[in-house]
């Protein structure tokens, strides 16, 4: 993936230090980060800004943000209230946008990240396949001002370590439904050790409605790669571990024709 502007173009660099200083994210998200980002005055009308983004090789999960507010600290000028578009170059389509973060769809996701943007800050997290993008950021009322705008591998913003998983129960409840899974204390499996799950499994899936979902396992489930995975047949289950504190994944079951679910879950303590 690579990120570039009118005046520059700079390859992805996976460095445990953070490119964007604390403008953007946190000092406690753990090293492994893959990032670019780029300063620039905001103006008004054809001279806002606008970088663009190359996704190569697979779809991921990026962190697209616009810091404004939070850079009150060292400079005068800064961009007061941020907004910002992700665009398919190739369709036109407006893939995802955001004013104040904490008011967006991507709000529960990125605060489990630790991001530390001021609530006028624009940020979101997208799925985005190979091919190109613009992001225009502006300012609200045609404002102006300096922004850096910051593009994150979200598999990146971390580094996956066993120890970096928070261990113990994990839950999710959505609609008619619910997810309960114990992560071990190694953060390398789930396990129905110590569980508070139903039955003290170590995956329990329950959903209610035109045809159900339920998938109740007691034994060791492997997490790779900040994943896990069931396969049983009928009943599968996946599982992906975003950040420390943060999972999201997707239940089927084929028992009564073809249910699937898909869930997001964190820390129940």
């Amino acid at each position: 993936m690579t990120i570039a502007n009118p005046r520059k173009r700079a390859q992805v660099q996976r460095s445990s230090v953070l490119l964007l200083a604390a403008a953007l994210v946190s000092t406690q998200v753990i090293g492994g980060l893959a990032n670019v980002s780029t300063r620039a005055f905001v103006g008004a009308g054809a001279e806002v800004m606008i970088p663009g983004i190359i996704v190569n090789e697979k779809t991921d999960r990026y962190l697209i943000g616009v810091a404004g507010p939070s850079l009150s600290g060292s400079l005068l000028n800064f961009l007061a209230d941020p907004a910002l578009q992700v665009i398919n170059q190739q369709t036109g389509a407006v893939v995802a946008e955001s004013d104040n973060w904490q008011m967006g769809p991507s709000a529960s996701e990125l605060a489990a990240l630790n991001i530390a943007l001021h609530p006028n800050e624009p940020a979101v997290v997208v799925d985005l396949s190979p091919g190109s993008y613009t992001v225009i950021v502006t300012g609200a009322g045609g404002s102006t001002g300096v922004a850096v705008a910051g593009v994150y591998e979200i598999n990146a913003f971390w580094n996956g370590a066993p120890s970096g998983i928070t261990p113990g129960t994990w839950r999710s409840a959505f609609g008619k439904g619910r997810v309960c899974f114990n992560v071990s204390a190694d953060g390398t499996s789930l396990t129905a050790e110590n569980s508070v799950c139903d039955s003290g499994r170590s995956l329990d899936i329950d959903v209610d409605g035109a045809c159900d979902i339920e998938i109740e396992l007691t034994q060791n489930i492997p997490i790779n790669n900040n994943e896990f995975s069931y396969d049983g047949g009928n009943e599968q289950a996946k599982g992906t571990f975003t950040s420390n504190t943060a999972a999201n994944g997707t239940a089927l079951d084929t028992d009564e024709g073809v249910c699937s679910t898909s869930w997001s879950a964190g820390p129940a303590n």
